[in-house]
C-alpha cells in the first residue's frame, strides 16, 4: 500500500498503524497516530483490539523485512484487513508525510 492509500485507510476508516520496529531501529519518529509493538513483542502478546475490525497498516523501516512477518502474524490471529507500508517509514518521510518525534 503507498503512502496516498494509507492516508485515506487512516482518514476514511480509522485505520490502526502498527509501527513494528525495534531495537536496533528504535523509532525516535513515526506516522501519526502509530503504536510501537517491536515484532518480537508482537509474535507473544497478540493485540485484541479492533481484531477482524479496523484496517491495520504495519509499518518497518523500509518494508521489506519485519512489516511482511507482522502482517502475515496478525492475518493468522485473525486480523481480516491488514495492509503493509509500501517502502516502510523511509518512503513514508521522504514522501513529505506527516511525522511525530517521539
Amino acid at each position: 500500500m503507498d503512502n496516498t492509500k494509507a492516508t485515506l485507510l487512516i482518514n476514511r476508516e480509522d485505520a490502526l498503524v502498527l509501527d513494528v520496529r525495534g531495537p536496533p531501529s528504535l523509532p525516535t519518529a513515526t506516522s501519526p497516530r502509530a503504536d510501537n509493538i517491536p515484532l518480537a513483542q508482537l509474535e507473544v502478546a497478540p493485540r485484541q483490539a479492533a481484531r477482524q475490525v479496523k484496517p491495520v497498516i504495519v509499518v518497518c523501516n523500509s518494508g521489506q523485512n519485519l512489516a511482511p512477518k507482522a502482517g502475515a502474524l496478525l492475518r493468522a490471529q485473525g486480523f481480516a484487513n491488514v495492509h503493509t507500508l509500501a517502502g516502510g517509514y523511509q518512503a513514508w518521510l521522504s514522501g513529505g508525510m506527516p511525522v511525530e518525534k517521539k
